[in-house]
């Protein structure tokens, strides 16, 4: 399906935050959603997380400020 243009390729990359995963209680051997959500969505994590897809895109926050329609500072 990638070859016909169905699918886009994959690609993959891991960012290094400080997440402290040690609250977030586990529901059926995986982790509880509403606990997981607050531990990761944070202001921080989610500039970390920015950056580091906007590096790999090979383009800045600058770039795309429009789009965001946020100060730049913020991130």
């Amino acid at each position: 399906m990638i070859k016909e243009n169905w699918l886009s390729n994959v690609q993959f990359t891991t960012v290094q935050t400080q997440v402290d995963l040690s609250a977030v209680r586990e529901n059926r051997g995986d982790f509880n959603i509403a606990d997981l959500s607050q531990a990761v969505n944070t202001t921080q994590t989610n500039s970390i997380t920015v950056r580091a897809w906007l590096e790999k895109a090979g383009t800045t926050y600058q770039d795309h400020q429009s789009i965001y329609g946020t100060k730049t500072d913020s991130l």
